[in-house]
Formats: C-alpha cells, sequence, structure tokens
C-alpha cells in the first residue's frame, strides 16, 4: 500500500507541475476507440447558407428568476448561463506560487491569497453561444440578426436560412428552477439537405490540473462521460460517435446541459476556429427534408450545481458530470454523515472535524486489533527469521512452518495492515466527494475562506506534514529494510505535496486525522506497551 500511494504521489506531483506539454502534431490521427477518424470539418454541406443582410446587434431578452439568469440574443443564441444564487469561485493563489512567480518575474502584484473571478457563478464567456441551431456547416452558420420575441417567459427565436428554410428555437421556464424546455423546428418550403444540428461555442481556458475553476466542453456519448477539454481534440476537429445523452459546459460544481427528449441524436463534433473558439455540436437523425415537411426536437436544459441527489433526479444520465468514482459507495455515505454533523454544528469545518473523530472512532477497534496483531508479529519475529534461514531453499516448507508458528501463537500476519485497507477507501472517497460536489463551495473556516479551494497558506498540510514525522518516531524503524525506512522518511514530505493541492477541507481532514493517529498509538502504548524493535536470532535457533 505504501508502494502505490508513493507512486500516485509521484505521478500526481510529475502530471501536474512538471509533463512538458506537446505542441498538438498537424494531422493529428484520432484515437481508436468511439472517436471517428473523420475530421470534424467533414460534414455535408449541400444546402447552401443565405447571407442576411440585416446584421445582428446582440440585444438581448432574459429569463430570470432566484436561481437562474439566461439571456437569448438576437445573434441566434444563449448568451449567458449565470446563477445569481452562487457566488463566482474564489481563486486561490497559494504563497510559494506567489513567490515563484515574483522572482521569476511573472507578476509584480501584491499577494492575494483568494481573489474572486467575479460575481457570480457563469457558464459562459463574453464570446460564449449556447444553444446555437442551424444546418450545414456550424462554421458557417449565419450571422444574421434573429427575431426574438419573450412572450410570458417564453422566448422565441426565428431565422430564415434561406432557399425556403426556417429555423425557430423556444425556451421556457419549468416549475423546477434549474430545468428549462427547449424546443426546434425546421421547416422547408421547398425542401432541404442536412446535417441539421444543435451546440454551443465559447472561448475555452486551458485547464492547468483537475482543481481549477475552468469552464470546458462535456457529454455524455455512448453511456461514457467525455470530458471535451484538450486543445489539440479540437484544433484537429474530432467526432464521437454514437447516441448522445447531453451536451453542455461544466466547471467543477457546476453545469449547464442540454439533454435531448429522443435517444436517437447521434455524435458530438468539436473543431476550433483559427480565432481560439471552440465549437460543440450534435447532429440529428433526419438529414434531409421534403418540400412542406419539418422537424421538431424537444431538450431539457438544466442549470446548476452537480449536487448528486439532485442531478440524478433530473435524469438523463448528467449524472455522470458528478461520478465520484470507484469509490462512490463510500463517497456518498461520507457526504451523508458530513450533512447530518453540518446540521448539528452549522459550520463545515466544524462538521469535517466531527466526522474525523466517528470514523477514527469508528475504527478504533481494528486500530487497537493490528497494534496488539503488530506486538504479536513482533514477539516471533526471532522465530520468523530462523526459518527464513532454515528453509531459505524451500519455499513451500517455509510457509507451511510460518502458517504452523502463526496458529501455535495465534497471530494474523495482515491483522496489522487491515485498518490500512479500511482507511484507504474512507481517505479517496473523501476526496472524490470533494472533488465534484459543491458542499464546501464557499464554506469558510478559521483562516480559510473556501474549503473548496486549496490552503494558500499551507498551514494545514505542514501540520498533517509534521504530525506524520512525530509517528514515525514514535514507530521504531530498525530491522526495517533500509530501501523502506527510506520511502518511510519520505512520506511525510510526498503527502504535503499532495495536500497542498487538494481542496483545504479534506487537509483540514487528513490533518486532524494525523493528530488522533498519534494519540491513539500513545494511548495502546499506555495499554499494551511499547513497540521495541525484534531481536535478531542466531543462527540454528528454530525448532
Amino acid at each position: 500500500m505504501l508502494a502505490v500511494v508513493l507512486a500516485l504521489g509521484v505521478y500526481y506531483v510529475w502530471t501536474a507541475f512538471f509533463l512538458p506539454k506537446a505542441p498538438p502534431e498537424e494531422n493529428e490521427p484520432v484515437q481508436s476507440g468511439s472517436v471517428s477518424e473523420q475530421p470534424a470539418t467533414a460534414v455535408p454541406v449541400s444546402a447552401p447558407v443565405a447571407v442576411v443582410d440585416e446584421p445582428c446587434t446582440d440585444s438581448r431578452q432574459a429569463l430570470s428568476g432566484e436561481n437562474f439568469h439566461l439571456e437569448t440574443s438576437d445573434c441566434g443564441a444563449i448568451r449567458a448561463l449565470q446563477i445569481p444564487s452562487q457566488e463566482a469561485p474564489l481563486l486561490a493563489t497559494p504563497w510559494w506560487t506567489w513567490l515563484w512567480a515574483k522572482v521569476s518575474g511573472a507578476t509584480s502584484d501584491p499577494w492575494q491569497p483568494y481573489k474572486p473571478a467575479g460575481t457570480h457563478e457563469s457558464l459562459l464567456t463574453a464570446d460564449g453561444y449556447f444553444g446555437v441551431v442551424g444546418s450545414g456547416d456550424p462554421l458557417l452558420a449565419p450571422t444574421g440578426r434573429w427575431q426574438v420575441e419573450n412572450k410570458d417567459n417564453q422566448i422565441v427565436s426565428t431565422q430564415n436560412l434561406g432557399n425556403g428554410l426556417k429555423v425557430s428555437r423556444s425556451l421556457q421556464a419549468t416549475s423546477e428552477p434549474d430545468v428549462f424546455t427547449v424546443t426546434v423546428r425546421w421547416e422547408s418550403a421547398t425542401g432541404a439537405q442536412g446535417p441539421f444540428w444543435i451546440g454551443l461555442n465559447d472561448r475555452m481556458e486551458t485547464m492547468k490540473n483537475n482543481y481549477d475553476t475552468h469552464t470546458r466542453v462535456a457529454a455524455v456519448v455512448d453511456g461514457d462521460l467525455e470530458q471535451l477539454s484538450k486543445p489539440e481534440d479540437a484544433q484537429a476537429g474530432k467526432i464521437w460517435d454514437g447516441p448522445v445523452s447531453w451536451i453542455g459546459l461544466e466547471d467543477r460544481y457546476f453545469l449547464a446541459a442540454l439533454i435531448p427528449d429522443a435517444d436517437t441524436w447521434s455524435d458530438v463534433h468539436l473543431q476550433m476556429t483559427p480565432d481560439g473558439i471552440t465549437h460543440a455540436w450534435i447532429v440529428s437523425p433526419q438529414t434531409a427534408l421534403a418540400a412542406g415537411e419539418s422537424i421538431d426536437a424537444s431538450f431539457r436544459l438544466y442549470l446548476g450545481p452537480k449536487e448528486v441527489e439532485r442531478i440524478s433526479a433530473v435524469g438523463g444520465n448528467i449524472d455522470k458530470a458528478a461520478s465520484l468514482g470507484f469509490f462512490g459507495f463510500f463517497s456518498k455515505i461520507l457526504l451523508f454523515f458530513l450533512g447530518l454533523w453540518q446540521n448539528f454544528v452549522v459550520n463545515w469545518g466544524v462538521a469535517i472535524i466531527a466526522l474525523t473523530f466517528s470514523v477514527r472512532a469508528a475504527l478504533y477497534p481494528l486500530a487497537a486489533k493490528s497494534f496488539r496483531s503488530a506486538k504479536a508479529m513482533q514477539v516471533i519475529q526471532p522465530e520468523l527469521k530462523a526459518l527464513q534461514e532454515k528453509y531459505a531453499e524451500d519455499k513451500e516448507a517455509l510457509n507451511r512452518e510460518m502458517m504452523k508458528l502463526f496458529a501455535e501463537h495465534k497471530v494474523n500476519p495482515l491483522g496489522g495492515c487491515l485498518p490500512m485497507f479500511i482507511q484507504m477507501p474512507v481517505f479517496f472517497a473523501l476526496y472524490s466527494a470533494l472533488m465534484v460536489t459543491p458542499a464546501l463551495y464557499h464554506q469558510s473556516f478559521l483562516y480559510l475562506q473556501d474549503l473548496s479551494a486549496p490552503d494558500p497558506y499551507g498551514i494545514f498540510p505542514t501540520f498533517m506534514a509534521a504530525g506524520m514525522f512525530v509517528q514515525q518516531q514514535l514507530t521504531p524503524m530498525t530491522g526495517m529494510d533500509p530501501v523502506q525506512q527510506r520511502m518511510m522518511k519520505l512520506m511525510p514530505l510526498m503527502f504535503a505535496m499532495f495536500m497542498f493541492t487538494v481542496p483545504s477541507g479534506l487537509a483540514v481532514y487528513y490533518a486532524v486525522n494525523t493528530i488522533l493517529s498519534i494519540l491513539q498509538q500513545w494511548y495502546n502504548t499506555r495499554t499494551y506497551g511499547p513497540m521495541r524493535p525484534a531481536a535478531v536470532p542466531t543462527a540454528g535457533s528454530a525448532t
């Protein structure tokens, strides 16, 4: 387990801070799997696109409520996706990051531990368009003025695309404050050839790591979540094959998802234009319109936080945007108890400490058993060493004699590892829960202004590393392999480097957990006696 944790720590640090970003290769081949090998620009365009003489003015009509604010423009799309009830993310700048930038000349600004990214949560930039609809090549969509009307909180937009083809889109709020209905109609008086599509475009910032708050394109295609955040994918132009459950924009804790009511919409196309705007769209299964025929498509639009229970109730596979990973079952249990403690103590930081005490109390019987097992193993170490020397050439006999020795002394060789195996799922479950659920978003504790952001002062990670060092001093390493000793001594440093980047709520949990581990070890030592290095046996001492 130690080797696995160290390997994961080294891999994380390397990929987060040192891995060079290779420039995208020209004519980069598409990855194998569900991604089509044809470029996204290879959509057939047989229907001419009319150039509308009257240019759009970006005049807007709005739908507003306590938890939402959407603006539809006469340029043909939704131009604002905002959640007024949620504050904008706080950008945490660790002092060591600022110091490096200061020394290297990258900044001359004074250190600001927390800096707001805006006034409230917004999933579109000033360059963004959401719910863009049309036919033919989306990169050549007409830029003329749409007719936009707000009729009883239903915003209807229409435009004639030329050659008798007309497209209309309506946006309407529902009784649910974070769900809207979107209906689209393509109709032709003379007949038209597709493709017919709906999508979005915006300027995407490159993600630095899993903890930043940048908006990115995401979709569930053929049942799998695809985070379409790689600039090289958009530059090369890619198509993800399969039925599309939804497509939209997300950041760490919030989501705007367009969910087709029918599962016949296929393929996600991704393309970046030379001006750096990323376009993503899905395609209607109907490829042509006869004269007088129309296509009607309906969607739901979810705009809100990635609260697991809420988005699971909405359906459409948008719960995959808040996937809790392999330890999702444990994550839901921890979030449930964390919520219970928060209701009782009010502050989320105190709730995390209470949860830590609860977990340690629940695991204490196993921790005590582990300590007793370790002492029992320590007692029989001389005999084990002797057996290993006696049966060095006969592994089968060695295993048989060792099992007899364990049975004789009633020792479980895995007893000392059991608490570690149980605590690891708890650690990773809490990590995944805090990474995707907004429970700690903008929640303060002591000097921390946002428990979902890293600790910009580094106090709790440093405190945790110091605690781990104290634990090592309480656990003698005499008799341990020198390589293992060096690995153990590196553990506090590796965990501290990891904790400097994770949500500070997790650093609070692990720092308090380390203190409780030290106290438990002290208590067990007083109760069962100190751990002492095993005596080195002499050759031939086994019986």
